[in-house]
């Protein structure tokens, strides 16, 4: 229902006085519905491997985080090198060096903020924190459309509503099934 919820909200009415064909092209092949829904399926799959290798193997949140940003580099530089993206940046540093502090106060903070999101799926599991994410992300955006004075369609209160049912349900569950658990130590506390 989050994802739903998010989804929804950020859907794009068909724009109808576009006269750029490439932006008609992407509308219909849905490419970013497309890129989204790869995304998630990706996170999905991250969250299920992260599960295991956390249960088979006693992993910290720093050895998770370590192994991850172990393998990202070689993925990050094959495709800098096949689409030639990587010569472009070194070139913009070159041009603009004041953009330096920049790129390392932006490598410093999500370096924490990789820290947060380990530590958050070592100690409570992947999908607490793809619901953490995503109820972030989802607040970012409600807060800049309040901040700015922007008006909600009636379809994104919809969405809304159905990310705050979403976290409702999730908040419902995660209470109920921790009341479970400390009943089972009670009992077996007691036997």
């Amino acid at each position: 229902m989050i994802v739903c919820g998010v989804g929804l909200f950020l859907d794009k009415d068909t724009p109808t006085n576009n006269n750029n064909n490439n932006n008609k092209l992407f509308n219909i092949l849905g490419i970013g519905e497309l890129l989204v829904f790869i995304s998630l399926s990706l996170d999905g799959v991250t969250g299920v491997l992260q599960e295991r290798l956390k249960a088979s193997h006693n992993v910290s949140a720093l050895q998770l985080m370590f192994g991850v940003n172990c393998i990202a580099p070689v993925y990050l530089i094959t495709g800098l090198l096949v689409t030639g993206e990587g010569f472009s940046a070194l070139y913009f540093i070159g041009r603009h060096p004041e953009v330096t502090l920049n790129l390392i106060a932006f490598s410093l903070a999500s370096a924490i903020g990789q820290l947060f999101i380990f530590t958050t799926i070592t100690t409570y599991g992947p999908l607490t924190c793809a619901v953490f994410t995503t109820t972030r992300k989802f607040f970012t955006i409600l807060m800049s459309v309040l901040l700015f004075g922007n008006t909600l369609l009636q379809r994104q209160w919809v969405a809304v509503a159905l990310v705050f049912i979403g976290l409702s349900i999730d908040a419902y569950i995660g209470s109920k099934k921790k009341t479970e658990q400390t009943k089972q130590q009670q009992q077996t506390q007691i036997a």
